[in-house]
C-alpha cells in the first residue's frame, strides 16, 4: 500500500489465498491490512492452483461486471470504476441487495414474506439505479443492467448473483475498517473478498 501511494499509483493489484478462520489467524493474512492502508483502489485476485501459477497467464478480458451498491455515496462512488474497467460493448450489471429472510430451499418458490420483486418498490430501485449510470457509458456501448437481488445476507447475496450472472470481476466500496470498526459496522467487501472466486475490485473511500 505505501509503494502504491509513493508512486502515485492509480490502482494496487494483490493476490489473495481467501483465508479465514483459523487458518488465516495462524497463516498471517495481507490482504485486510492493505484494504485498511490503501489510498488508491485495490483489486484483490483469488489465488488459482501451483500448476497454473508456474505458466504465463493470458490478459484477460473483462466482459461483464457486477457493481452493487446500497445508494450509499461510498457504494455510489464505485459505479464509475465498473463502467472504467469494463470493455466497449461490454455489460455492467448494477445491483442493489434487499434483505430479507429466505426460507428453506422447499418453499423458496413459494414463500415471498418480505420480498420487493414484481412490486412498484422494484421498480423505484430499479429506477435510482438507472439513474446512477454514468452518461458517457451509452458512447462507448456498455450495456448497463440494473437488478435487485435478495438475500438474507449482502455479501452472500452479491456473491451468489455473481455466480448467476458469470460476470468476470466484482466492484465494490469499502471504508477499508478493521478491528472493532469493522466488528461494529460490518464489513461486506471483506467478506466478498474472502468469498468470492473471481477478482473484486475494491474502492476505498477517501480519507478525511
Amino acid at each position: 500500500a505505501y509503494e502504491a501511494s509513493a508512486s502515485d499509483a492509480d490502482l494496487l493489484v494483490m493476490g489473495t489465498h481467501r483465508r479465514h478462520g483459523l487458518r488465516r489467524l495462524w497463516l498471517g493474512a495481507t490482504t485486510q491490512p492493505t484494504l485498511h492502508a490503501a489510498t488508491v483502489p485495490v483489486v484483490c485476485v483469488p489465488a488459482v492452483d501451483a500448476e497454473a501459477r508456474l505458466a504465463p497467464q493470458p490478459i484477460p478480458a473483462l466482459r461483464e461486471i457486477l457493481v452493487a451498491t446500497d445508494f450509499s455515496p461510498l457504494a455510489n462512488q464505485a459505479i464509475p470504476y465498473a463502467y472504467a474497467l469494463v470493455g466497449e460493448r461490454g455489460v455492467v450489471h448494477l445491483a442493489h441487495v434487499h434483505e430479507r429472510t429466505v426460507p428453506s430451499p422447499a418453499y423458496a418458490y413459494d414463500d415471498k414474506t418480505g420480498s420487493i420483486l414484481g412490486t412498484p418498490e422494484e421498480k423505484a430501485v430499479l429506477d435510482k439505479l438507472k439513474a446512477l449510470v454514468p452518461p458517457e457509458a451509452e458512447k462507448r456501448g456498455v450495456v448497463s443492467r440494473p437488478l435487485v437481488a435478495e438475500g438474507a445476507k449482502v455479501a452472500s447475496t452479491i456473491l451468489q448473483t455473481a455466480n448467476r450472472l458469470s460476470v468476470d470481476t466484482i466492484v465494490v466500496g469499502s471504508h477499508g475498517r478493521t478491528g472493532l470498526g469493522k466488528a461494529l459496522l460490518g464489513s461486506v467487501a471483506a467478506a466478498v473478498v474472502e468469498g468470492s472466486e473471481r477478482p473484486v475490485f475494491v474502492v476505498r473511500t477517501p480519507r478525511s
